[in-house]
């Protein structure tokens, strides 16, 4: 959970994925549990994608920033629970 005091307030989380096996991963969908765009609070995913490909024995850092719209008319504190999930397939 993020909680936000005013508009305009933001929060940026590095997150890393490894791929532990032995075979190389491509990343197939990006699953948004939680609405990005749903309420004053927002979100966006920067630096991976789908068809990211992730080799075996490597790790990846990505951000997910989480922000209190600017211009919300709702000056409340407010809090949202993020959630994504990543899939990832393995190649042949």
């Amino acid at each position: 959970d993020v909680e936000f005091e005013k508009p305009g307030d933001f929060i940026t989380y590095v997150i890393q994925v490894s791929n532990l096996g032995n075979i190389d991963a491509e990343l197939d969908d990006i699953i948004y549990v939680t609405n990005p765009n749903e309420g004053p609070i927002k979100y966006e995913i920067l630096g991976i994608k789908e068809g990211f490909d992730l080799k075996r024995g490597k790790s990846y850092n990505f951000k997910v920033r989480v922000y209190y719209e600017l211009h919300s008319s709702n000056a409340l504190k407010v809090d949202k629970p993020i959630q994504i999930k990543l899939n990832f397939e393995q190649d042949d």
